[in-house]
């Protein structure tokens, strides 16, 4: 299992980071693919698809030197899925994963489930959209959006009893909601800015200054470091560090014509995990890991790409005993879904299917270890 730090984030981040661009801010690719990456680009790994022994997938070969930022070449190996059936065993980190999902039924709520794929259950039942749940550092609640009062909103659940309470009321609406490292304030994003406000919805504070290269986004939640003095968001084109408004904002993966969204911070606060859209991809998004200490040009050429190709992999959290869940839709791109998204786990250079199929379930989020849920 990898040990949360409780300080040394920022420190060697300050220290780490020696580029300092200002927004840098191109157009928004929604599809296609991203000419930062015109590089011949790294086969990935074959999955295995029989049963019996699984395997994992070969590592792919690196890519080409591409022609716009990311011009050092870079890898774009592939953890394979492991065969039904496989050898490798379920993971059985003992934490939940919230997510949303239709349920089959298309009535979106949060639902919480197992990472070996047990225990599935419904924690929402409101006819109103819920969404993009959050677990808070103690594990006694869970941050998600809805739109039960007309537009998007920050809601707080307690897990002990069930009982929701709103957080926000802003009339632009709020979304992607992340606590602070300490749990005593939850992050969302609203517009193109990052907002910060007490468990109760009071104190609210801007912590971005609203720079933006793409007003639509979409942009995912921002991350809170352990030294509580730090964020952690993205531009959708590129992920940020930021330590006040007014302060320079750094580039933790430099800005690009596409997609690099949605960061989740590693444990042990040394790694990220994002989405992207990458060369030859047919404009769907895979999972990358890049380091959070310093500047990467561009996630597809200078990252290490976990999801397999041929599918559209979106909103990765990253969990304890190193362990990734994301959204999989095979034959998905980020503009068209054609069928419903399971859960999936990356661990030890494996891929685990959490969910079957009969659902769409997304925007998945790790608990720490050992959270209890209530019987209501």
């Amino acid at each position: 299992m990898i040990t949360r730090r409780a300080t040394g984030f920022p420190s060697h981040l300050a220290l780490a980071f020696a580029i300092v661009l200002a927004s840098g801010c191109e157009s928004r690719l929604l599809v296609g693919d991203n000419p930062d990456a015109t590089g011949a680009a790294g086969t990935t790994g074959a999955a295995a698809t029989t049963g019996g022994a699984g395997t994992t997938g070969v590592a792919g070969t690196s890519g080409g030197a591409g022609t716009g930022q990311g011009g050092a070449a870079g890898t774009m190996s592939s953890a394979g899925t492991t065969g039904s059936g496989g050898s490798v065993p379920p993971v059985t980190v003992d934490a939940w994963i919230a997510f949303d999902s239709d349920g089959g039924t298309f009535s979106r709520d949060i639902y919480v489930i197992r990472a070996d794929g047990t225990g599935r259950r419904r924690l929402t039942t409101e006819a109103s959209v819920e969404a993009q749940p959050s677990f808070s550092p103690d594990g006694t609640k869970l941050a998600f959006a809805s739109d039960r009062t007309g537009v998007m909103q920050i809601f707080l659940m307690d897990l002990a009893t069930g009982l929701a309470t709103a957080v926000t009321r802003r009339a632009e609406g709020a979304h992607d909601p992340a606590f602070t490292s300490d749990g005593t304030r939850v992050g969302y994003r609203s517009g193109v800015s990052v907002f910060t406000a007490t468990l109760g919805g009071s104190d609210e504070r801007q912590v971005t200054d609203g720079q933006t290269c793409c007003m639509g986004g979409p942009f995912g939640a921002p991350v809170f470091p352990s030294d509580g003095q730090w964020t952690i968001y993205d531009d959708y084109n590129a992920i940020y560090l930021l330590t006040s408004i007014g302060a320079t904002r750094r580039p933790i993966v430099s800005p690009t014509t596409g997609e690099q969204s949605h960061p989740s911070l590693s444990p042990d606060e040394s790694m990220i995990v994002l989405q992207a859209t990458c060369a030859n991809d047919n404009a769907a998004r895979s999972i990358w890991r890049v380091p959070a200490t310093r500047t990467t040009p561009l996630s597809c050429t200078g990252g290490v790409r976990l999801s397999p190709t041929g599918t559209d992999a979106t909103h990765a959290s990253w969990g304890p005993d190193n362990a990734i869940v994301w959204g999989s839709i095979t034959g998905g791109t980020n503009s068209q879904s054609p069928v419903p998204s399971v859960l999936v786990i990356w661990q030890d250079d494996a891929l685990h299917t959490v969910t079957d199929g009969s659902a769409d379930d997304r925007n998945p989020s790790w608990s720490p270890i050992g959270t209890m849920i209530g019987d209501w």
